[in-house]
Order: C-alpha cells, then structure tokens, then sequence
C-alpha cells in the first residue's frame, strides 16, 4: 500500500532522506538499516552495528529551535539503552542558512552559549518529554556533537538526480525521460519506509535491484533504450576490425 504522504514532487524532508541513504549505500559504511521515523519523514535514521545517526530536516523561513531541539532530546533519549553502550550521533539539515539565529549559528559553529543553555528548562517542561536534563553537564553533553548542515532545495535536487542517473547511464536515457522514471524510483522508495518501518539494508539492495532488473526492463523507455543501444552495439562489433600487434615475434616492441 502506498504511503499516504508519498509526495507529489517529493518534500524536501524526503529528498535528504534518500539521498542520504543511496550515499550510505554506495559509500558502504557499514550502516545496517534506515527508518523514516514519522508520516511526513521529518525524521531519518542511520542505524549501525553499535550506534545510531539521527537526523531532522527542516525547510522553514524561521527556525523554531527550542521546538527543534527539545523533539532531538526525546529522539535521543529514545535511543538510550540502560548497560549498553551506544554511539548516537545528532544532526539538523536545513534547507537554507538562518545567520540571525543565535541558537543555529551557535550550533552550527559546535559553540555551546547561554542562548543553548536556556533551551534546556524549556524542554523540561515539554509535555512529550519522557525524559528531563537532569543537569547542566547532560545538556552541554547532548548539544556537543549535533551537527548542523545546509542543503538547499535544489542543491539536493540535483545531487540526488544525479545520484539517480548514474543508475540508468548504461541505458542513455534522455534526461526527460530520466526523470519520471527518478519519480517511479522514489516512490518506490517511499513505500517500504512507511509508517516508521526499520529497513535493513539488505533489504534496500535487494529492492533496488529488483526494481532495475524485473520493472525497469520493463519499463517502456527503458525497454526501448536498451534495444537501441544492443543493435547500435552489435553493429559496431561488427564492423570492428582487430589491429595488428606492433609486438613482433620475440615478444619487443619493434
């Protein structure tokens, strides 16, 4: 069943998301599963052997950063496990760059000021707290290694088309062609990480491979495609002629 929030030209939200996920999968680092942790996948995991990456996405004029950052305290505290040790990494991608907010810039240049500090009897006092700063120290611990990054719209549009195309470059398609097929291939995305599903990465590579080898051949442009370029090729086989060795008998170049 397809996601209800599957989007109509896919939301900033889930354009990081999966770019993100096709950069983890071609890098190979080791992730062993992805979740888009709500509806509108404001919320996007990495999940590793021993640790977590959490991320939030944000594509707003004006930063609520308290909000932003007691909804990371809860995601953080989530992944908390009693006698286990855990790596959990935090971070923001917005898709523009707020440098008239003390709090965002403060953030994004790893400087822990009053102005953070502040934000921690706020979250205490956040009814979807499950969990309270039990301190000065922990607040200051659990802002120290959130990260903050700025991708705008397009900058991810591109990235992740061309992430995309580099799938289909054997089968020259043209590049209006790619990209309703790009939509298809997100969709299809979009639908195994509903309702908060932890994917296996496994899982994600036998999909995607699916995908290209049983429907995208399939698909009448690609179909098409791969003719075309199958009969362009034979024809050059064809007329391929072998040159002749410059080697000459006992092996030299003469």
């Amino acid at each position: 069943m397809r996601n209800p929030d599957t989007y109509k030209g896919f939301v900033y939200q889930k354009k990081c998301a999966f770019l993100l996920l096709l950069n983890e999968l071609v890098d190979e680092t080791g992730v062993i599963a992805f979740r888009m942790e709500h509806p509108k996948g404001d919320d996007f995991d990495l999940v590793y052997q021993n640790g977590i990456r959490i991320y939030q996405t944000k594509e707003v004029a004006n930063p609520n950063m308290p909000e932003f950052l007691a909804k990371m305290w809860r995601r953080y505290t989530e992944n908390m496990r009693p006698g286990e040790h855990r790596d959990i990494a935090l971070g923001f991608i917005f898709s523009m760059d707020h440098s008239t907010n003390e709090c965002f810039v403060s953030l994004s240049a790893n400087n822990i000021t009053p102005a953070l500090m502040r934000i921690k009897d706020e979250t205490d006092k956040d009814g979807n707290s499950i969990v309270n700063v039990s301190s000065d120290a922990e607040w200051h611990q659990f802002l120290k290694p959130i990260t903050v990054e700025v991708r705008p719209d397009s900058q991810v549009e591109t990235e992740l088309n061309r992430a995309i195309s580099y799938m289909f470059i054997d089968y020259g398609l043209p590049k209006s062609d790619r990209k309703s097929i790009y939509h298809e291939f997100l969709s299809r995305l979009d639908e195994i990480m509903v309702s908060g599903r932890e994917v296996p990465e496994k899982e994600i590579r036998e999909i995607i491979h699916a995908w290209f080898v049983r429907n995208s051949l399939d698909h009448p442009l690609i179909k098409d495609a791969v003719l075309a370029a199958s009969q362009q090729r034979i024809s050059e086989l064809k007329q391929y002629k072998q040159p002749e060795s410059p080697i000459t008998g006992d092996g030299t170049l003469p």
